[in-house]
């Protein structure tokens, strides 16, 4: 009889324990390289900002804004003085990343301790999709787009559906494929 050595069980037994995996499309992206952002209407920049914020259809302050929903900013090169707008026009997406931002809603026990403080507060997450754009506007870099903040088992992007409520008749996205 054949005998393996334990390291090799034990990979095996984790293989084969491992979940089957995530569903396609669940965490990917809801946008690819290669889509389009058309801006719709003047959206304006207030002065001393090198973004705008905008959910349910409207620009927002982000102190104004429920982190408990969807929401998108257009994101431009530098903060300037005077106020500006993110200009009509079609902007391409060259390049989607993705990534989670946590906060930890604040509990009723709190440790400093050397990393910083600590305590039991719930952590939660929003994953973020930023979409670098193209377009006739060079200082318009880029498009992100945030999921609500939710729990780690229940985070996951934006949908396309979330992110034309929180442009709303300001810009619309545009798939590359039909």
């Amino acid at each position: 009889m054949r005998r393996f050595p334990p390291v090799v069980l034990l990979a095996w037994l984790v293989a084969a324990c491992a979940p089957g995996g995530v569903s396609p499309g669940v965490y990917s992206p809801p946008v690819a390289a290669g889509d389009r952002v058309e801006v719709l209407a003047p959206i304006p920049v207030a002065p001393g900002y090198a973004r705008v914020y905008l959910q349910d259809g409207a620009p927002v302050s982000y102190l104004g804004m429920n982190q408990y929903a969807p929401q998108c900013s257009f994101v431009l090169d530098r903060p300037r003085p005077v106020r500006r707008f993110v200009q009509p026009g079609g902007y391409r997406v060259v390049r989607v990343r993705q990534e989670d931002t946590e906060i930890v809603r604040a509990g009723s026990l709190r440790l400093a301790s050397r990393a910083g403080w600590r305590g039991d507060g719930e952590i939660l997450l929003a994953t973020l999709v930023t979409m670098e754009l193209e377009g006739p506007q060079p200082e318009v870099r880029a498009l992100q787009c945030s999921g609500a903040f939710a729990s780690p088992f229940d985070v996951r992007p934006p949908t396309r559906e979330e992110i034309a409520r929180a442009l709303g008749g300001l810009a619309r996205l545009v798939s590359a494929t039909p």
